[in-house]
């Protein structure tokens, strides 16, 4: 399948998704080291959010995680290669791509603890109610509609108590929504720079609108309770972009976005910069 030359985004995310994994692996966190300013920057909450999912309960035998919007498996190999998680915690992928179930299905094929199956209309149907004890989903109520029957749904599957961990872009932000709408007028030389961050063939997918405040009243709608909420990205992934058209300039720019993001921080501690944070970080459970 070839997009229209003129396309430059994608509204049908699972056709867009397809397309990414049909092309095979994707970039590996495990690639970035962990004293590079890009962990310090973009990953390392992350992690942070995953170890509170997949803490283990001292009267759980059986750990079960859900990835929620597995993709090609880039968290779960995190876990497993990082051993985040011990031999007795066993590992649910889902996603809405038959091709990244397929690509993960090959991936992890002599992993005993891991399965995949697919997500169907915001339902998994394959997974038993009252049976997870923790999920984590990272980066994916932008490509989503219906978050409540989303809430709802994961709400079901998780035990009393269980922990969600949620990792996602608001759509508050003035300088990536500028980019946005300026990236699908670059040349396509300039977009495959950017090849990692979902653009295939000059083509990015549509970014849905998310808000946390709104995000954090669903939650509590549909059984779960706040834990924290933090905020990150002001401007200084401005920094990362010239990298990323530039590598050769890393040992200039990473200096000077370290320096940036002890201001970036901050900021970040005043709402009235929270407001319009690229990211946002949500760790609840269910009560």
């Amino acid at each position: 399948m070839k997009y229209n030359s003129n396309k430059k985004v994608e509204t049908n995310q699972k056709i867009f998704f397809d397309k990414i994994y049909q092309r095979g692996e994707t970039a590996s966190i495990l690639n970035i080291p962990q004293d590079d300013f890009l962990y310090f920057y973009a990953v390392e909450y992350i992690i942070n959010g995953l170890t509170y999912v997949c803490k283990q309960s001292e009267n759980t035998k059986r750990h079960i995680i859900l990835d929620y919007g597995c993709g090609g498996g880039t968290w779960i190999d995190v876990l497993l290669k990082r051993e985040m998680i011990n031999k007795e915690t066993h590992i649910v992928g889902v996603d809405i791509s038959e091709s990244a179930i397929d690509l993960c299905l090959k991936k992890f094929k002599n992993e005993t603890n891991v399965q995949f199956c697919l997500i169907e209309e915001n339902k998994i149907p394959s997974i038993e109610d009252f049976s997870i004890d923790g999920i984590y989903m990272l980066g994916i109520l932008h490509h989503t509609e219906n978050h409540k029957e989303i809430f709802t749904e994961l709400c079901n599957k998780l035990k009393s108590g269980g922990r969600l961990y949620i990792f996602d872009l608001s759509s508050s932000n003035p300088i990536i929504n500028f980019s946005r709408k300026l990236f699908t007028f670059m040349p396509l030389k300039i977009k495959n720079k950017f090849s990692d961050d979902l653009v295939i063939e000059g083509v990015i997918p549509e970014k849905l609108k998310v808000d946390p405040t709104e995000t954090i009243k669903i939650l509590k709608e549909t059984g779960f309770t706040l834990f924290t909420i933090t905020y990150h990205h002001l401007f200084v992934f401005v920094f990362i972009w010239c990298i990323q058209l530039m590598p050769w300039s890393k040992s200039l720019f990473s200096p000077i976005a370290s320096f940036f993001y002890k201001i970036e921080s901050l900021l970040l501690r005043f709402s009235i910069f929270q407001k319009i944070s690229h990211v946002f970080c949500i760790k609840a459970f269910k009560k």
